[in-house]
């Protein structure tokens, strides 16, 4: 999913098919500019999702103090989603703290590019930054990395790749967006395996 459409998600575009599969609606996108807008495409596409990702974003959206059925809601606006900026901050540090346990250097401070500030002192900027700008990772990676990885396993055929991802060109026809459960279901079941998470539910 795009970040403008990811920030345009409200429950009613999410489905839980059955105890493992679930769905998503990709209805409309959020532009800085324009608000809500048509998708990129200027279509409506179905995403798979694991069904424990679907019951964490309703139960997300519940919290709201609005009582809106957005999901990513903004504490500024009842109208607006979060910002972009927001998602962008949150990922990164996401990204730092990954990439710091990887390269074994927890929090580690470094100084940014040489850079200081008006009195001469060195900028300091988390070890993890320096990574992710060397790798040059940021949210469009993960479609890339989707769209790669989908491909590498050879299992779906580029039409059904391109109606999840809502790429299209002039010789597709429209027949690729209509996907059916089953099939979902089938291309669910391949994306879980991409990232392996264990959800633990707080006991009642």
């Amino acid at each position: 999913m795009r970040q403008g459409e990811i920030r345009a998600l409200h429950t009613e575009n999410i489905k839980i098919l059955d105890e493992g599969n679930g769905v998503i609606t990709i209805k409309q996108s959020y532009g800085a500019y324009e608000g809500c807008k048509v998708p990129k495409g200027k279509r409506e596409r179905l995403v798979p999702a694991p069904a424990w990702l679907c019951e964490e974003l309703i139960d997300h959206a519940e919290k709201s103090t609005y009582g809106t059925s957005m999901v990513f809601w903004s504490k500024e606006s009842s109208s607006s989603p979060i910002s972009s900026s927001y998602m962008r901050k949150e990922l990164y540090s996401c990204l730092w703290d990954l990439l710091e346990e990887i390269a074994h250097c927890p929090k580690e401070m470094v100084q940014d590019r040489d850079k200081v500030d008006k009195d001469g002192n060195p900028i300091m900027i988390r070890k993890g930054e320096v990574l992710r700008r060397e790798r040059a990772v940021d949210f469009h990676s993960f479609r890339h990395y989707f769209v790669t990885w989908m491909r590498s396993c050879g299992l779906l055929t580029d039409g059904q790749l391109r109606g999840v991802v809502g790429h299209q060109d002039a010789s597709t026809t429209d027949g690729y967006t209509h996907q059916t459960e089953a099939n979902l279901k089938r291309i669910g079941a391949i994306t879980n395996n991409i990232l392996q998470f264990k959800v633990e539910k707080n006991a009642s």
